[in-house]
């Protein structure tokens, strides 16, 4: 028996070229799967036993409870911060301490609670106290409300455009030195 071709002889079958971009998603995909793969005993059956327990066991108005008091401090706090009365922003930087007030308090916050959850969550941490997650939020708080003051009194700008991101530099790198004090 003689084969026959699908194709005619004048036609020349080819492959379309893979566009770079598709090349490069699929670089960091691998990238990504490699690096940030599947973390070991995440799903372990222990922890689904003990969800399950807990599930059992749980009242539905101590899960109404949870619900309704776990976000009542960050709502309490909101509420106490945004009392801060604030000037009017054509006063300029030298009417602005109420505002760098309640910069402060909210950047203490906000930089010291992911402090506090790492020395809950990583086992090497667990030396850190209460005493060091207040000041870790702090001391990084006074190194992002300095550094936007300088910038603002040096630019002769008030109030600073992107304030909430113009000193991460600066904290990352107070943070970075102060996490090595563990």
């Amino acid at each position: 028996m003689t084969s026959v071709s699908p194709t005619t002889s004048g036609v020349q079958l080819s492959l379309r070229p893979v566009s770079r971009g598709v090349l490069y998603f699929k670089a960091i995909r691998r990238w990504l799967r490699r690096v940030a793969g599947r973390l070991p005993g995440g799903y372990t059956i222990a922890k689904l036993d003990t969800f399950d327990g807990f599930r059992a066991e749980v009242t539905p108005s101590r899960v109404l409870s949870i619900l309704l008091l776990t976000p009542a401090p960050c709502f309490l706090l909101n509420i106490s911060i945004e009392s801060i009365p604030l000037a009017d922003p054509a006063t300029g930087f030298r009417g602005s301490l109420n505002f760098q007030i309640r910069s402060y308090l909210s950047l203490m916050f906000m930089t010291g609670m992911p402090m506090f959850m790492k020395i809950t969550s990583i086992p090497e941490m667990s030396t850190a106290s209460w005493k060091f997650v207040l000041a870790y939020g702090m001391i990084t708080a006074a190194v992002a409300i300095v550094h936007n003051s300088v910038v603002s009194v040096v630019a002769g700008i008030f109030p600073l455009p992107f304030a909430q991101f113009a000193p991460a530099g600066p904290i990352v790198i107070v943070g970075f030195l102060l996490s090595r004090l563990l």
